[in-house]
Order: C-alpha cells, then sequence, then structure tokens
C-alpha cells in the first residue's frame, strides 16, 4: 500500500528506513515534514511517479536512497540544495534528463549511484567533475 501521508509528522525521526517493502504509489509531499532526518533509504519498494521535490526541504540529510522503485521523470534540481548530502543512491529507476548542473556544487557529495536506465549519463560528466571529485559514482549498464 501507499506511504501514509502521516510521514510528515515524524519531525523527531533521524534515520527512516522502509527499504525492502511491499509500499506503492507515489511519495507523499508531506516527506519534507521529516526536518531532523539524517538518513531516508525508501528503496525496493513499488514506488512511483517522480521523485517529489519536496524532499529537498530535508536540509539536513546526508544520504538519500531512493533505489530498486518504479519512479521516472527528471531528477528535481532542487535536491542540490541538500548541501549536506554525502550519498545520493537513484539507481534502478526509470529516471531521464540530466544530471543538474546544480549538483556540481554539491560539495559533500561522495556517493552518486544512478541507473542502467537513467538517460543522462552523457553530459553529466562535467557537471560533476570540475567541481570537486565524486568519490564512488556507479553507473549500472544495462547489456
Amino acid at each position: 500500500g501507499p506511504l501514509p501521508s502521516e510521514i510528515g509528522s515524524l519531525s523527531n525521526v533521524l534515520d527512516f528506513k522502509v527499504n525492502n517493502n511491499l509500499f506503492s504509489g507515489p511519495i507523499p509531499t508531506e516527506i519534507e515534514g521529516m526536518v531532523h532526518a539524517t538518513s531516508v533509504s525508501l528503496g525496493s519498494n513499488g514506488f512511483i511517479g517522480e521523485i517529489p521535490a519536496s524532499i529537498a526541504s530535508i536540509g539536513t540529510l546526508e544520504a538519500l536512497k531512493m533505489n530498486d522503485c518504479q519512479f521516472s521523470g527528471p531528477i528535481p534540481p532542487k535536491i542540490s540544495s541538500l548541501d549536506r548530502l554525502s550519498t545520493l543512491d537513484l539507481s534502478q529507476n526509470a529516471l531521464h534528463g540530466g544530471i543538474p548542473s546544480a549538483f556540481g556544487t554539491m560539495s559533500l557529495l561522495e556517493n552518486l549511484y544512478i541507473g542502467r536506465d537513467c538517460t543522462c549519463i552523457e553530459s553529466s560528466e562535467s557537471v560533476l567533475v570540475k567541481s570537486h571529485p565524486i568519490e564512488s559514482l556507479l553507473v549500472l549498464v544495462r547489456w
């Protein structure tokens, strides 16, 4: 079933992990209410739709894992405002478009995982390399 919109009332949660469950549907925009979370793991669920830009309101995030779902659409540029983010895993989704150029300003981003079906690889290397070195860039390619 869906992730309840009451998730927004979990303002004191630091580490939110619901990966490997049977959640489905879109991520509720109320997720922005988790204002103290440093880690959010939503991977390996049946989430659909676009990644909500409201997730960028969680300014304390250091790790965001949204891998192995069914997200589609572009990577929200607002994610680049997460200036504490060191790990971003968006692999194994159906994302398209480029990595937003503002990602080049994310000085703490060390681990970026994008998926085999993300069409953002070709134009993105210069976005990431010109500002700072990415410690781990994993691109999964479908053969």
